[in-house]
């Protein structure tokens, strides 16, 4: 079981640490603004203006200056389904309604809503909380035949009103249990889950318009046992030929806590995209299918991280907005690769995913051709992807990603970034990539920006591309060409699932600097190319921003400054910038969000922000059940109850394992006497901060 403890301490921190620049010279190393060896008097920066240009929003900036909390985080997983929750729809207008619809064994919950963006690196604004609701488990849900598809008939639990007021943005829902007692007497975890949604503006008229690709998270969902991948099998892999022909929104996401495939790779761009205040609003990819004037009120769309399926109404009012001037940002890889059709449910519209992935077994084969659902390359659809595009899916690979490796390095997406031909950036290429095809469907205006070496799934060679083309119309297409893009613009570490898709550290201040060179040219900004800045830690490990030790942090730069410009930087969420002198060690424990840009007099550059944490603290374990040396008869049932205990400094978990007789258990499960066998054995719960502190629990207990 994965456990993230967490507490806001960034306020305390922040504090403190401003608190230090103004004390004694004593505690000059504490704040990171003074220099390490003679602490000279601070320059104070002008006051920040936002970046000018249609492409930014002053309502946004001001959004993400209002209260963070890391009070999000889940805590404590439900691995047996004991809290989890879906929506009525995927997204509501704001001042709408949305119902939820949740199943529990806790007699009571409650549930708090978050509107997910930058907040001075917290990630998250806590905008609503209803307590106590009574819980219920829902009725179980059916496979329905012939579709093999898994759909659930739950009752809705709570209708929640969406105030006009809320901005267009992701919002999370988090379920949390609400304390009572097991059967055993022993009380019960805190068990917790996420619902999402989206909330929309449709008369916004924003720059910039983000698409969740919600119809990808239900491909992958195997909540309930299938997906359009078929089940999970013998060492996790899928059996295609058992495959799921459709897949209903009717049910929980399955990853990330029941927040589907949000985290993964549209979390870090979203937060990336608020942070620097662009002018940007929100929709799903059953907005795009619903309204063909959605996208006509925007300057550009923006397709982030994993947008696979397509209907026939996305490919068509995508293609609209090209031909009506609407730039297209493809920030991710194997975009628009299968169409899909969709149907209601008793719940609404839109709410069945319909794929059979061979047209011989799609009932409107024959009949209506053009909404088979094959892949958009097949001669039946004859719509390649790099028709629209520039480029198509090519192939994927498992593990570490390779290396962004940029070429034509003169043209205006590099300005300021400080590449050059040949530069490296690790981690940016994975885990599926596209590439230029060529073919006679591409558009024959298409420039190579990247030709990034792989090595894909099958074990042959290939190159992943990153490419630029203008259409027609004058709008710009850019397609990243890596589902991984957004992980060169934020680091994370969340336990989420899969870790090994929400903990990265492989950020650039050059992939930040060319995201807002295409960003202001697809959106008509004017920001200037000033010098990329970022936080580093020396003497560390890069890949860690946890330290037992206090860290020393620099600040790094994608080009010298030239005369004019100067680096400055804030902890306090942008609010005020002073300008950088030096390294210095951050001595207190807690978390750091340091933000650094560069600055012409007026202008401003953009921002990038680096988490540094420290905690030399160790976890703390209670365990409940069993008690030390407690003696249990050969026919007992053994609940396994344990807390953990945050440190003073409000530490925030790494790791967790728990084991009894060197097998893997989890809090709140039950063993039978009976299968351990007589004698004495040993529950042991490891406990490992992120900042490498461990905490070892030894209970040794008999069964007679």
């Amino acid at each position: 079981m994965d456990v993230v403890r967490s507490r806001p301490q960034e306020s305390r921190m922040v504090t403190r640490l401003l608190r230090s620049s103004w004390s004694p010279v004593s505690r000059c190393l504490v704040s990171l603004f003074l220099a390490m060896s003679s602490c000279p008097p601070l320059m104070q920066a002008a006051t920040p203006q936002v970046l000018s240009g249609s492409g930014y929003s002053a309502a946004v900036s001001a959004e993400n200056r209002s209260a963070g909390t890391f009070s999000w985080q889940i805590t404590t997983t439900a691995p047996q389904h004991e809290i989890e929750g879906y929506a009525s729809a995927a997204s509501v207008e704001h001042g709408g309604t949305i119902g939820l619809f949740v199943s529990t064994i806790a007699p009571s919950y409650h549930l708090d809503v978050y509107r997910m963006g930058w907040y001075q690196g917290t990630g998250a604004h806590h905008v609503a909380k209803v307590n106590p609701l009574p819980g219920m488990r829902q009725r179980t849900c059916h496979t329905v035949a012939p579709r093999n598809m898994v759909a659930c008939a739950w009752r809705r639990s709570y209708t929640l009103k969406v105030p006009s007021l809320w901005r267009s943005g992701v919002y999370l829902v988090k379920l949390t249990a609400n304390p009572f007692f097991l059967a055993s007497g022993y009380p019960a975890p805190d068990w917790q889950s996420y619902i999402s949604f989206i909330v929309r503006d449709d008369a916004s008229t924003s720059a910039l318009l983000f698409q969740t690709s919600v119809l990808t998270y239900q491909a992958y969902n195997v909540w309930g046992g299938d997906s359009l991948y078929g089940p999970v099998e013998a060492e996790g892999k899928e059996n295609f030929a058992r495959r799921s022909y459709a897949v209903s929104f009717d049910r929980p996401y399955e990853r990330g806590w029941g927040a589907g495939d949000f985290f993964f790779w549209e979390y870090p761009m979203l937060r990336w995209l608020e942070m620097n205040g662009y002018d940007i609003s929100y929709s799903t990819d059953l907005d795009t299918d619903a309204s063909p004037q959605l996208l006509l009120r925007h300057k550009a769309f923006l397709s982030v991280g994993h947008d696979e399926y397509w209907t026939q109404a996305m490919r068509d009012n995508v293609e609209n907005a090209l031909h009506h001037g609407v730039s297209l940002g493809f920030f991710g890889a194997n975009m628009a690769y299968w169409q899909v059709r969709l149907e209601p449910s008793a719940t609404g519209l839109r709410r069945v995913v319909v794929c059979y992935k061979d047209k011989a077994l799609d009932p409107l084969y024959g009949h209506k051709n053009s909404l088979v659902t094959v892949k958009w390359r097949d001669p039946l659809l004859g719509r390649p992807e790099d028709a629209l595009i520039g480029q198509m899916w090519e192939s994927w690979f498992a593990g570490a990603g390779f290396s962004f490796r940029p070429i034509h390095t003169s043209a205006w997406p590099f300005a300021g970034t400080g590449l050059h031909d040949g530069s490296i950036l690790p981690g940016i290429v994975g885990y599926e990539y596209d590439r230029q095809f060529r073919d006679a469907s591409a558009p024959t205006n298409v420039t190579t920006l990247a030709a990034s070496p792989v090595i894909n799934t099958t074990g042959s060679h290939s190159v992943a591309n990153t490419t630029l083309y203008t259409a027609m119309s004058g709008a710009r297409v850019f397609a990243a060409g890596t589902i991984q893009w957004s992980w060169g613009l934020d680091d994370d570490v969340l336990h989420v699932g899969l870790n090994a898709w929400a903990i990265h550290h492989v950020s650039n201040v050059a992939i930040g600097r060319m995201t807002a060179n295409i960003l202001n040219n697809l959106a008509g900004a004017t920001d200037p190319p000033l010098p990329g800045v970022q936080a580093r830690v020396q003497s560390h490990a890069p890949s860690s921003t946890w330290f037992r030790t206090p860290p020393i942090v620099s600040m790094a730069q994608s080009v010298p400054s030239p005369r004019g410009i100067v680096s400055e930087c804030s902890t306090d969420g942008g609010s005020t910038w002073r300008v950088y002198q030096g390294a210095v060690t951050l001595s207190e424990n807690g978390r750091y969000f340091v933000e650094c840009r560069a600055r012409a007099g007026t202008t401003v550059g953009t921002a990038m922000a680096t988490a540094i944490s420290t905690d030399a603290g160790s976890p703390g374990v209670e365990v409940f059940s069993p008690q030390k040396a407690a003696v249990f008869a050969a026919n007992a049932s053994i609940p396994l109850v344990w807390r953990y205990r945050e440190s003073a400094s409000g530490i925030v978990w790494g790791s967790i394992l728990a084991t009894v007789d060197d097998q893997r258990i989890t809090d709140g499960q039950t063993i039978y006497a009976a299968s351990l066998g007589p004698g004495r054995h040993i529950l042991q719960i490891r406990v490992a901060s992120y900042a490498g502190a461990l905490t070892l629990v030894s209970v040794p207990f008999i069964v007679s």
